[in-house]
């Protein structure tokens, strides 16, 4: 079962991108005009413009020398007593991140009405109206997915990048532990969508025990004789319980 096969929220297929504008709504009036008034800069104003021109300004530059970003690198490292921005994920410990994905999860999944489900709303063109929260919760999933290949794919370092796996994994099974399956299913579909699944090197350096845990979370959703290991452990697990609502 691969991710391009489950339900996908067409809104959620990019990840969202932070831009900062200007816009003149008042009509412009030429000076000595009736009405006008010559206004001053706000400092919210001058911010934006100053983080456009350097957005500009770095856009037109010339790439930097590899080794003077590396340093660079290490310095902002050191000052901020950490690790660099994209490697922060491996100080979060994994029990911390499967407790605020199951809480987030649990927000959207307890407003789900049981009409929504028994009318198959989330499969039509007015989903919207029919199925809203089935159709919340599966933007849900695609959140949590997109997530989990995003911060794998920002690390550059095939060890530290398998680092961010192993990490990734074992959230997971945490996941499994708070009858989170939805959450667990979302990080382990990520895990074998192409842009993580055919990093070979990267699965080379992962430790083997950690490779049978994913091997065995991988198992569970295989939809073989109609999800037969995933019905049973459906039908052992003890509420408060998130379930898979796919197909």
């Amino acid at each position: 079962m691969w991710h391009s096969d489950f339900a996908r929220e067409p809104s959620c297929d990019s990840l969202a991108t932070l831009k900062l504008c200007e816009r003149d709504e008042e009509p412009q009036l030429a000076a000595g005009a009736p009405g006008y008034s010559q206004t001053l800069p706000t400092p919210r104003h001058r911010q934006a413009r100053q983080a456009l021109q350097g957005a500009e300004e770095s856009r037109h530059s010339p790439p930097a020398d590899p080794a003077q970003n590396q340093a660079s690198l290490a310095r902002w490292a050191a000052a901020a007593g950490g690790k660099p921005a994209f490697l922060e994920v491996l100080t979060i410990p994994p029990e911390e991140f499967a407790s605020q994905i199951t809480r987030a999860d649990w927000e959207v999944f307890k407003r789900i009405q049981p009409d929504e489900l028994a009318c198959l709303g989330w499969n039509r063109r007015d989903k919207h109206i029919l199925s809203p929260n089935v159709v919340a919760f599966t933007r849900r999933f695609n959140q949590v997915s997109f997530w989990t290949v995003k911060e794998i794919l920002n690390v550059r370092s095939v060890k530290q990048r398998a680092e961010v796996l192993g990490l990734f994994i074992r959230v997971a099974k945490r996941l499994q532990e708070l009858n989170n399956l939805h959450g667990q299913f979302a990080i382990i579909s990520a895990l074998q969508t192409a842009p993580i699944y055919r990093l070979q090197k990267m699965w080379a350096h992962l430790p083997k025990n950690v490779l049978q845990k994913f091997e065995k979370q991988r198992e569970l959703f295989l939809d073989v004789n109609n999800w037969e290991k995933l019905r049973d452990l459906l039908s052992r697990a003890k509420l408060p319980c998130i379930p898979y609502l796919g197909k």
